[in-house]
């Protein structure tokens, strides 16, 4: 048996589970990690579109003029339209983005990710 054998490798944090079968960690090591997830879990993301908020500053961006930066959209292939439009409703319903009529414009990138378990 080896000196990371026998330790669970799998722990829920209220609505969360993490698997941490990749970790080499020592059970004590394993506990220090569970442990820090329970004390913080309010900060973690529990459904797909739970990103939380920030209120407590508002951004300020420094520019070196006021002309309005836009850039043009960038091309999303026609079999990935409704996938798109599904990530960003949910965005908006999420409240993480709303419409906008700004002159401001910086165009989405969407970003396929591979398989799970893919390298």
């Amino acid at each position: 048996m080896g000196e990371f054998d026998g330790v669970s490798r799998h722990f829920d944090v209220d609505v969360v589970n993490f698997d941490t079968s990749q970790a080499q960690l020592h059970q004590h090591q394993l506990a220090e990690v569970k442990d820090c997830f329970e004390r913080n879990a309010d900060v973690f993301s529990k459904l797909y579109n739970d990103l939380g908020s920030y209120d407590l500053e508002k951004p300020r961006i420094r520019l070196t003029n006021d002309e309005p930066i836009r850039e043009r959209h960038r091309r999303v292939p026609p079999v990935r339209y409704e996938e798109l439009r599904q990530v960003l409703q949910g965005m908006i319903d999420s409240r993480v983005i709303c419409e906008s009529h700004s002159p401001w414009a910086a165009p989405i990138v969407m970003v396929i990710k591979k398989a799970q378990g893919c390298a």
